[in-house]
């Protein structure tokens, strides 16, 4: 019987990344309409740009915070896009007011409509 000469050859390495990571989600862009408001009669509108860069959707939360008022949004983020989100707020008295916008907790969501 013949001898088979043994042979192996190596055709790649291969990483395999994990399907979502929640630091591939971020705010891109936050600003708002207006630096000077009267009180009691302006408004001012904040608006965010949420991203999601993973190759599936997310789900989660981000809230715009005033003065310890908060104010929380559920969304979600389709694979490799983002979303705009806006507040409008009337401040009541006279001074300075920081508009800040915060992420929760952001995970693969599953629930995407079939064909996505």
């Amino acid at each position: 019987m013949p001898t088979r000469l043994a042979c192996m050859v190596v055709c790649g390495t291969v990483t395999i990344l994990p399907a979502f990571e929640e630091s591939a989600v971020s705010i891109t862009n936050c600003n708002t309409s207006a630096d000077i408001a009267v009180a009691e009669l302006d408004t001012v509108s904040a608006t965010a740009t949420i991203e999601n860069q993973n190759p599936v959707d997310a789900a989660g939360t981000a809230e715009f915070i005033v003065g310890g008022a908060t104010t929380e949004y559920e969304l979600e983020i389709p694979n490799n896009d983002s979303v705009e989100i806006t507040e409008d707020f009337i401040f009541q008295q006279p001074g300075e007011e920081t508009i800040e916008i915060e992420l929760g907790s952001f995970n693969r969501n599953d629930q995407a409509a079939p064909g996505r």
